[in-house]
């Protein structure tokens, strides 16, 4: 994986100016006016874009394992509600579940998002 140097600060401005939009173009140039040279500067732009890459990869794929949780919580959920509504389950407070339709079906849906997203 492509860490982060903190200590090379011309890897840190390069980073940080991609994440907020900047072109390469305007970052090469600060870059090179800062002390860089021109291949040097470019290889700072590749490598805090390919840095970026991989955050970013490894952000989506921990979201999606996250929303697949929340999914089979919320299906289990949805799952016990039902079970205790069926009436195998001598009837208790309806509070309870309707609170565990409501969560079931939130988590559901949250997990189901977090994972188109």
């Amino acid at each position: 994986m492509n860490t982060l140097d903190v200590n090379d600060k011309f890897l840190v401005f390069a980073t940080r100016s991609l994440n907020f939009g900047h072109n390469p173009s305007d970052i090469r140039a600060s870059l090179v006016e800062a002390g860089c040279s021109q291949e040097e500067a470019d290889e700072v732009i590749e490598r805090a874009a390919a840095g970026i890459t991989q955050r970013r990869e490894a952000d989506r794929k921990s979201t999606q394992l996250a929303g697949l949780c929340v999914l089979a919580f919320g299906l289990v959920m949805l799952a016990l509600a039902y079970y205790a509504g069926s009436g195998h389950v001598p009837s208790g407070r309806y509070g309870r579940l309707l609170m565990g339709y409501i969560f079931g079906g939130g988590a559901s849906l949250v997990g189901l998002w977090m994972l188109v997203k």
